[in-house]
């Protein structure tokens, strides 16, 4: 009895563990990179704008024709306002990295 209470622990535990992490991602008809930013608010994106330059941090607002990034990774603190007609590629991950 008390080998299954174990299991049934661990098997509970892995199934919580993989519902935090998981975070289905497809793109639907009628998508845009504004819905889709706006579906990543308050996560981490990568962005690559036209020029090639990349920029990641978390979507923090998003509107018609700007993004609002913040807490970037070894950039220091404030937030970049990004034009969406400028981005090239959306990279998101289901992780968090």
């Amino acid at each position: 009895m008390k080998y299954y209470v174990i299991a049934l622990f661990f098997l509970a535990s892995l199934c919580l563990v993989n519902g935090a992490f998981a975070d289905d991602f497809t793109v639907k008809p009628g998508d845009t990179v504004q819905k889709i930013l706006g579906d990543w608010k308050g996560k981490r994106v990568k962005i690559r704008l036209a020029d090639g330059t990349e920029i990641t941090g978390k979507v923090c607002n998003v509107t018609s024709e700007v993004v609002e990034l913040g807490e970037f990774p070894n950039q220091g603190y404030g937030n970049r306002i990004v034009a969406i007609s400028e981005i090239a590629m959306l990279i998101v991950r289901p992780k968090e990295y």
